[in-house]
């Protein structure tokens, strides 16, 4: 009979509105922390762009030429837009632990979809705004002379999960080193049970008097 009422406990109103309440504030700060995961991108595909490999083109009236025709440039883009993103993984993840009011399964799926959505604005924007400065570099410069422009572009299209990978991992591995029984701060798995105090703590103070007469007697 007492499981059954524990069950029954477990689904009361006033826990279910907690619940409720409770998901739907998750809900809306998992919508933020996505939303804030691509304006990271953005910035993000800023520093890919300023900390890009530089290759070296002869300006002609046909365009540009290689002056290397096996550049290496292309494959230390791919590198370091895994850099940059496996650190914005590493730090996102282990930021968003201690947002204790939003722990839980909603915060986590927000990590992985805004990972992301972080990685795709950073590769198209980044690799945008390369293009329109190449293109103006190339434009600017005389006929036959050599223009250094930055390589932004991403192969690797495997890559654009790492951000996401690293930031739920490192979550998870917060999670497991946690103290603490329950996530969402506020909500148990079983209603709290009245503390009861032991009779014996209560009849101490009569007992003690009952053996001082006794051994006030004896003497």
């Amino acid at each position: 009979m007492s499981r059954r009422q524990d069950w029954l406990s477990m689904f009361s109103g006033e826990r279910v509105r907690l619940l409720l309440r409770t998901y739907r504030t998750e809900l809306l700060g998992g919508i933020g922390v996505v939303a804030g995961s691509a304006v990271l991108g953005a910035a993000l595909s800023l520093l890919w762009w300023f900390w890009a490999p530089r290759l070296e083109l002869i300006a002609s009236p046909h365009g540009a030429l290689l002056v290397d025709e096996e550049p290496e440039e292309f494959i230390s883009s791919d590198g370091r837009f895994a850099l940059i993103v496996a650190v914005a993984g590493l730090v996102v993840g282990f930021t968003m632990w201690f947002w204790r009011s939003r722990r839980g399964p909603v915060l986590l799926v927000s990590l992985a979809l805004g990972g992301l959505a972080s990685s795709l604005v950073m590769w198209q924007l980044g690799e945008e705004v390369a293009r329109v400065n190449g293109r103006d570099l190339i434009s600017e410069a005389e006929l036959g002379s050599s223009v250094s422009v930055p390589i932004v572009q991403l192969h690797a299209t495997g890559l654009l999960f790492l951000q996401a990978l690293l930031a739920v991992v490192t979550y998870v591995v917060c999670a497991s080193w946690s103290r603490e029984p329950e996530l969402r701060p506020g909500l148990s798995a079983e209603p709290a049970s009245p503390r009861l105090e032991p009779e014996l703590d209560k009849a101490q103070p009569g007992a003690m008097q009952l053996q001082l007469k006794n051994v006030v007697k004896a003497e």
